[in-house]
């Protein structure tokens, strides 16, 4: 995505997440129609965006993220972690 990727991540009391992440500039379809892209211009939309979300939990000082729906469908659930903050989390 690069170095100056633009994203978010967002954690609810109730225990879910999500994430966004963009690489910057992406170009818009000729169309200007969210679905009318052609397939030449759909792929480096898609390369340039990475979007998924769940439920977290806690193991220990690390937060997990299990993974239930994703731009990137793989057909099992997957995770994944990282520490977790002075910013409270959960």
């Amino acid at each position: 995505m690069g170095t100056d990727a633009l994203g978010s991540l967002l954690y609810t009391a109730d225990g879910r997440f999500s994430v966004t992440i963009s690489r910057r500039g992406r170009a818009g379809f000729a169309a200007g129609d969210l679905l009318g892209g052609t397939t030449e211009e759909k792929a480096p939309v898609v390369e340039g965006y990475v979007a998924y979300a769940g439920r977290y939990s806690f193991h220990g000082d690390r937060v997990i993220h299990h993974v239930e729906l994703s731009l990137f469908p793989t057909g099992s659930e997957p995770t994944s972690s990282g520490r977790s903050n002075s910013a409270g989390i959960g």
